[in-house]
């Protein structure tokens, strides 16, 4: 072990007071540390950061993180708007300012919908999420503002597009509704919930799904036009990474992940920027999924060497994803 190598206790540790030294005192939590002004929030980059709080939570005990988590969530809950949606904020001189715009109703939602969901399975949440169900379906209600009858989201109501990330996002946000309302014995919503659920899994693998090249269309138009090129990271690649890593296994998508690996699979030997560290947690959850451990375990080991004392990640969600990749996703 080098010497710059750290324990995934100690670099989940740093990671998880990286997110809090980005949280306001009511529990916002904004992209960059609050001594940045101006600064801003994305209530989806918070939510990333915060299922990595509760992750570190459960992990190593510490109830600073899982209050953390509550906190944001409790803001998240209070700060909705009466559709649903959420806005997101700027940050400056001590004042947060709703920018009355998102870059998304589906994912911002879904994102929300497994926060709660994990702070009631790992951070004993579940007298909090009972307080705070009408939040859970709220959530909803702003996913099923743009859901189509053929079970994927458009990302806006103004903006109909259906995006392989958003829909993979919304299939796990209603999944962890679901199991919300299972808990809490709302039967109606459990079973109405989850065959939304299904149905969107199902639009994913049928329209989305571009058989000629045997990987995902990154996105569906209005009149079905398919995005499906495949050269860049970003949303190409990555979004295909997050169909395998966040969608149930399947043959498909173990088929899918070795083509990909043999096509883009290539880290540096170190982390440096950034993007490298994007690349490296999206493929460390991708290697999980399907159980490719050599990937895992070589990404872990570089993710260990990354120095979180005097690196800034951004944004703030690439913090919770590191601590999914140490951890299991």
């Amino acid at each position: 072990m080098r010497c710059w190598q750290v324990s995934s206790a100690l670099q989940t540790q740093r990671a998880a007071d990286a997110i809090r030294a980005r949280q306001l005192a009511n529990g916002a939590i904004l992209v960059d540390p609050t001594s940045v002004s101006p600064n801003w929030l994305m209530p989806y980059y918070s939510n990333l950061a915060c299922i990595g709080l509760i992750i570190a939570y459960k992990v190593l005990q510490t109830t600073a993180y899982r209050d953390a988590a509550r906190r944001w969530l409790e803001w998240y809950a209070t700060h909705m708007n009466p559709d649903g949606t959420m806005y997101d904020y700027t940050y400056e001189n001590g004042t947060l300012t709703s920018r009355n715009t998102y870059d998304s109703s589906d994912s911002y939602a879904a994102t929300f919908l497994e926060s709660m969901e994990r702070f009631r399975l790992d951070g004993g949440g579940t007298p909090y999420v009972r307080t705070r169900y009408s939040a859970v379906q709220k959530a909803v209600r702003a996913i099923q503002r743009t859901y189509q009858p053929d079970g994927l989201c458009w990302s806006r109501p103004d903006y109909p597009v259906k995006y392989l990330m958003d829909n993979v996002e919304v299939y796990r946000g209603l999944q962890a509704a679901a199991q919300i309302a299972r808990v809490m014995r709302q039967e109606s919503e459990w079973k109405t919930w989850s065959l939304l659920a299904s149905k969107t899994l199902m639009g994913i693998e049928t329209l989305l799904w571009y058989d000629t090249g045997g990987y995902y269309a990154w996105a569906r138009h209005k009149n079905n036009a398919l995005e499906t090129r495949l050269s860049e990271w970003y949303p190409d690649v990555m979004a295909q990474l997050m169909a395998i890593a966040w969608l149930p296994v399947s043959s498909r998508r173990q088929t899918l992940y070795q083509s990909l690996k043999g096509r883009f699979y290539l880290l540096p030997p170190s982390l440096d920027t950034n993007l490298d560290i994007e690349k490296a947690v999206w493929w460390g959850m991708a290697a999980y999924t399907i159980g490719d451990s050599i990937v895992l375990n070589e990404i872990r080991d570089k993710l260990l060497r990354v120095d979180l004392r005097r690196r800034q990640l951004y944004p703030v969600s690439l913090y919770g994803h590191l601590i999914r990749v140490l951890h299991g996703v």
